[in-house]
């Protein structure tokens, strides 16, 4: 029973003695008298350690050189340092660049980690950053549809067909070529004849198309040759031949309409090569 009092008491006294017992180490007093803490201790360690010197990038404030107008996507790694980037985070925009990354406007500099927002702030408003070749291309695209709303098919040039929507290369040049080897178009109508044009590409255009005041290309049935008759898309050689036999036989022809005496000439055939032959 005494042995069990005991403990008993000693059980409720021991947490009023051990703090008294343990005394807490005495703190290092600065040269001023000041208590040095842990952070300082820390912080004074850190400064000396030559892993965390400025060739690592320690949070170091620069002050920013002079600024200037910049481009943020073509201005080297130095000029980033001069503006007061870091190092580190001057390498991670290259790395960026040149993985495909892209700055497309001002704001996009607050992307990047490790730039401070007030260096960010400071920087905005010196950056000018010109369009892409795609954005250009786009605005050059829509400049040139808006302008293509009414393209003279006789004289409208490649980069004009292409800008219409379902028009490449391709097909522009052969608009050309079939206009060129025409002597022109003498309607809307015969543009949609183009090998490899699709209709409802045509339809989609057609509203935009006209004919100016262009004249287009003669041939005077009277003194061209089979051979240059024969290269008309609408005459063909084998026509042409006839056309020269009929010459031959009855003379020169007097007008263009005496063509309708060749037998084998269809009306439709007539109707389509008369905008393009004449007798002077």
């Amino acid at each position: 029973m005494l042995l069990l009092i005991f403990l008993i008491t000693i059980f409720f006294i021991a947490p009023h003695l051990i703090p008294n017992i343990i005394k807490p180490k005495a703190e290092d007093q600065s040269p001023r008298g000041q208590i040095k803490t842990d952070t300082d201790s820390f912080q004074n360690r850190l400064s000396k350690n030559k892993l965390f010197d400025h060739s690592y990038d320690v949070q170091k404030k620069v002050q920013p050189a002079k600024l200037y107008p910049f481009n943020p996507n073509t201005i080297s790694t130095d000029e980033w340092k001069a503006f007061g980037v870091r190092v580190k985070t001057a390498e991670t925009i290259k790395k960026y660049l040149q993985k495909g990354g892209r700055f497309n406007k001002p704001e996009d500099l607050r992307k990047i980690w490790g730039l401070s927002d007030e260096l960010v702030n400071q920087l905005m408003p010196y950056v000018i950053i010109p369009p892409s070749v795609h954005e250009v291309r786009k605005e050059s695209f829509n400049s040139k549809s808006v302008k293509a709303k009414q393209i003279d098919i006789n004289v409208a040039s490649q980069e004009e067909w292409e800008s219409f929507r379902g028009i490449g290369s391709g097909l522009a040049g052969r608009i050309i070529k079939f206009r060129d080897r025409l002597g022109g178009f003498t309607s809307i109508d015969q543009v949609g004849q183009t090998f490899g044009l699709p209709d409802s590409t045509f339809q989609q255009i057609k509203s935009q198309l006209h004919i100016g005041v262009t004249p287009v290309r003669l041939l005077n049935i009277n003194q061209h040759s089979a051979e240059d008759l024969g290269k008309h898309p609408y005459i063909g050689y084998k026509t042409a031949r006839t056309i020269l036999q009929f010459r031959q036989q009855h003379g020169n022809y007097h007008s263009v309409q005496e063509l309708k005496k060749i037998e084998s000439l269809t009306t439709e055939d007539f109707h389509r090569m008369e905008p393009y032959l004449t007798i002077e």
